[in-house]
């Protein structure tokens, strides 16, 4: 993992959100501050030695980190709307949403427009299915 630059700053760009907006106390950290976080979080965790993208970037990779920080407490508010829209109450519901919302932690962009498109579809399954 340290040697392949493609998995470190996926690896980084979950961490760095999640943490960053947690540190930040969910106060939205925009979108050119990423950096900075970046490099604070660098130094306070020493991490040097195990997280060794040369590349900075301020674009976070992450669909759910990328709202989460961006937005701080509105994106997280953001999420919970979003999970309880597509809310189906059969069995296994939570786990099968809660997987979606995990696969969305990884390198998907939040410019994707599959994953608007999919959400507005699973909602308008919920709608007419009562």
């Amino acid at each position: 993992m340290m040697m392949d630059d493609s998995i470190n700053s996926r690896i980084e760009s979950v961490f760095f959100s999640v943490i960053g907006s947690l540190n930040n106390f969910l106060i939205p950290g925009g979108f050119d501050t990423f950096i900075d976080t970046r490099k604070d979080l660098l130094e306070t965790y020493n991490l040097y030695n195990f997280l060794l993208n040369k590349v900075e970037s301020n674009k976070i990779m992450s669909w759910v980190g990328s709202i989460l920080y961006g937005l701080g407490i509105f994106g997280l508010l953001s999420i919970i709307l979003f999970y309880k829209a597509i809310y189906q109450s059969f069995r296994g519901s939570s786990l099968y949403y809660g997987l979606i919302f995990l696969i969305l932690l990884s390198a998907v962009p939040v410019a994707f427009p599959l994953i608007p498109m999919m959400f507005a579809l699973m909602v308008f399954n919920k709608k007419k299915l009562t």
